[in-house]
């Protein structure tokens, strides 16, 4: 997530994992980060933060992208880091916020996987997407639906 005034939100879907109720996800792989391509996106001259886990720094190190490791379990939000010989304060704060919005965004009623099927719920992808979309055009939100249903109109003919 781009900081600043019209940063941008990239997500990308990675490959469901099922797991155990309750249980803590696995860290993403080396293979996960790459396939993700979200490192791509990085603005060079932009600190990437990770969690912990240990493919995103060496990605990073790879594509020459500054990074920082914040610890949110020991409650680490940011990192003391010098840009041009000055400090700056950095950290997950947007991407937090962000988080904590999207959560909300998500009717509470809706599961990961479909009750009937047993299969990844779509709705709850469709529901991810539609954020995305309102994150990165907020500004111009109105006039990006108009493009949209100008489009499908087109598309219909």
């Amino acid at each position: 997530m781009e900081r600043g005034q019209g940063g941008k939100l990239a997500l990308a879907k990675l490959p469901t994992i099922l797991l155990r109720p309750q249980s803590r996800p696995p860290a993403e792989s080396l293979k996960d980060v790459r396939t993700s391509k979200l490192l791509e996106k990085v603005i060079p001259g932009c600190t990437v933060h990770g969690d912990g886990a240990r493919a995103w720094k060496s990605e990073s190190k790879r594509l020459r992208l500054r990074f920082k490791n914040v610890v949110h379990c020991k409650m680490q939000f940011s990192k003391l880091v010098r840009v041009r010989r000055l400090p700056k304060l950095t950290g997950t704060q947007c991407l937090d916020q962000t988080w904590k919005q999207l959560k909300r965004y998500i009717p509470k009623e809706l599961r990961s996987r479909d009750q009937t099927t047993r299969r990844d719920n779509h709705r709850l992808e469709e529901y991810v997407w539609s954020f995305l979309f309102r994150m990165n055009v907020r500004p111009k939100l109105l006039e990006a639906l108009g493009k949209l249903a100008q489009k499908a109109n087109n598309a219909t003919r």
